[in-house]
């Protein structure tokens, strides 16, 4: 039954809305996500983005692959990104925001 609801709200997303219309209710510049990527070092627990979020809402922080949470695993504050414990050297850090 799911799977029925879906396809009709889709069927009449689609006879209703354009997607042009959609596009008017996004934030400007949404369709341009920046990834940043840093190699992780012991030393360090600051990165700096290229650029700042336009909402933290927005930002994702992957470490090795695995979704971290903020306030839990990392801090950020404009482009500044403050992970809350210590990596390892062959920690891999992909950060995904708009």
């Amino acid at each position: 039954m799911g799977a029925n609801v879906y396809l009709v709200i889709k069927r009449l997303l689609r006879a209703f809305v354009k997607k042009s219309e959609i596009l008017n209710y996004l934030p400007p510049g949404f369709g341009n996500r920046t990834v940043d990527i840093f190699e992780a070092d012991e030393d360090t627990q600051t990165y700096t983005l290229s650029k700042t979020p336009q909402n933290n809402s927005l930002v994702d922080v992957y470490l090795n692959g695995a979704l971290l949470v903020e306030i839990e695993d990392y801090t950020l504050t404009g482009a500044s990104l403050l992970m809350l414990w210590t990596m390892r050297n062959t920690d891999r850090l992909i950060v995904k925001y708009w």
